[in-house]
């Protein structure tokens, strides 16, 4: 968990970039663990009564004694609005694997979206200062946002939920990771919004 996304988000058609299917094990294998922890009937519901953010991706969690990670997956597939979540934590660009003094940024590790995104690469990194780096400092973070701080151009406005989380890894190690929640604002609040700055 938290498996395969539904939406493959590439840069080209490559081969590679297509969903694994069908009778592929570990597809089935991650849907079916999805149904027993999350499933639809009633996380649909819980959702459908929730308000958008990573306190509602953190109760449904604790209620559904599932990981956060694979909750954000499952809040992400059935929120009603164009949703995207990112998760980052520091790391070296390949390039800078070899090198002592390369400093660790906070990149961007995977992505989800439940419809049409723009193209955000794995490993980028995030802007200091920004609200992702605020985030990782501790903030808690819900304000107006756009894919700025990743240097992405989006064109709408968006709201972000975004924050610190510790997990363990594979080999026992406490890290720190940011979860990141992306809702696309309606049109209305984003003419508003615009008003409001000028």
């Amino acid at each position: 968990m938290p498996g395969y996304a539904d939406v493959v988000s590439q840069r080209c058609a490559h081969p590679s970039a297509r969903q694994r299917l069908g009778n592929d094990t570990e597809v089935l294998s991650d849907l079916a663990a999805a149904s027993l922890l999350l499933p639809t009937a009633h996380f649909a519901w819980d959702l459908f009564a929730a308000s958008f953010g990573l306190d509602t991706v953190t109760k449904l969690a604790d209620t559904y004694e599932a990981s956060l990670h694979a909750t954000a997956y499952r809040f992400v597939r059935f929120w009603p609005e164009p949703v995207l979540l990112a998760v980052l934590e520091p790391g070296l660009r390949k390039a800078e694997r070899d090198n002592p003094s390369a400093q660790p940024k906070l990149r961007v590790r995977s992505v989800y979206s439940n419809s049409g995104w723009p193209y955000i690469p794995r490993n980028k990194s995030a802007a200091e200062g920004g609200p992702l780096h605020r985030a990782w400092q501790g903030e808690l973070i819900r304000e107006r946002s756009d894919l700025n701080d990743l240097d992405v151009p989006t064109p709408w406005r968006l709201e972000l939920s975004a924050g610190v989380f510790p997990y363990m890894d594979a080999a026992g190690q406490l890290r720190k990771r940011v979860l990141a929640l992306y809702r696309q604002l309606p049109q209305a609040a984003s003419v508003r919004l615009a008003g409001a700055s000028t």
